[in-house]
This record gives C-alpha cells, structure tokens and sequence, in this order.
C-alpha cells in the first residue's frame, strides 16, 4: 500500500469514527440508517459510498483495468449495485417505495 493511501485511509477513518460512521468493508444496510461508509479501493484513487436515509451517496473514482484486479474491481463495483437495486426492488414489492423523494440537505 502506498504511504498516502494510507495516510488517506487513516484519515477517512478517524472522520467516520468522529461522526459516528461505520466504516464497512462488505455490505452494507442500503437505505437503513446514516452511518455506513464503504470505500472500494482503486490504484490511484478510491470510490466512496455513503449510506443515508432517503439515497446512497457515490463519489471518487475508481479505475477498472483491464486485466484480472479490473475484474475483481468490476465485480466489487457491481456486487455493490446489486445490493442497492435489491433494497430497492424488495421495497417496490412490498409498496412502500416512494415515486419521488426530495433528498434532505
């Protein structure tokens, strides 16, 4: 891991530890609660993923290459909005998705 990875890290982690965030590396409860953090690794940079209430805030970057860590990426990526499109489709089905949210500030 490069120092400034780790320094970022670091950093990330004692800013969700003073908010009371969760720093999640699996799953996470989509649109549950406030307090889940994921981050998704890249080699220069990282994607963010924030859990809240009403949306599932993305930002960062993540670069997927082409090769077998852009795989492994890609599907990280992917098993991530799949997990979010599910929370969403169960509550379709069950009739409590609303048509239109407005996100809190």
């Amino acid at each position: 891991m490069k120092p400034h990875t780790t320094l970022a890290l670091m950093a990330i982690a004692a800013a969700a530890s003073l908010t009371g965030c969760q720093l999640k590396e699996d799953t996470m409860d989509f649109f549950k609660n406030e307090s889940e953090v994921m981050i998704l690794k890249g080699q220069n940079h990282d994607l963010n993923i924030e859990n809240r209430l009403d949306r599932v805030s993305l930002y960062g970057s993540v670069d997927i290459t082409r090769d077998q860590e852009g795989l492994a990426q890609a599907l990280r990526l992917k098993e991530v909005v799949d997990s979010m499109v599910s929370a969403l489709n169960a509550e379709q089905l069950s009739g409590v998705l609303p048509a239109k949210v407005t996100p809190a500030e």
